[in-house]
């Protein structure tokens, strides 16, 4: 049996109370769409994907360089921490004239808005990671 990345991390999240997993923009909106909402997570789950990208906005090299419009500035993590837990990294030197406080502030903003119980930073120096953690 083959499985996609998206498949295989949903059959985690219904299975493992401990893991943690990198995935596309893509593939993590795929597993947010087909996620069973328990307990106060809001349905519409899987657009938080888009909100962080929206806010956080796509690499800018300046000029013309052929990386610039890309997401490469982002990273996307799911896992289980006895609950589900999403991860976003943040790569602020992907940006020219960006400001870790107002990634920072956007982060945890974006997470008030989908109602994520725990809605910190993790980890703060070259890269900024976000923590959503929900019961």
């Amino acid at each position: 049996m083959n499985l996609t990345k998206a498949a295989a991390v949903s059959y985690l999240l219904e299975n493992s109370l401990d893991f943690r997993v990198k995935l596309s923009d893509i593939e993590l909106k795929e597993v947010l769409s087909k996620f069973h909402t328990y307990n106060e997570i809001p349905d519409n789950l899987k657009q938080i994907v888009d909100s962080i990208k929206s806010s956080i906005g796509p690499t800018d090299f300046g000029g013309d360089n052929p990386n610039n419009g890309h997401f490469d500035n982002i990273d996307f993590y799911i896992g289980n921490e006895s609950s589900l837990v999403l991860y976003v990294v943040v790569k602020p030197m992907y940006q020219k004239n960006s400001n870790p406080i107002d990634i920072k502030s956007k982060l945890e903003l974006i997470g008030r808005n989908f109602k994520a119980d725990e809605n910190t930073l993790h980890e703060e120096g070259t890269f900024i990671t976000w923590r959503y953690w929900y019961d």
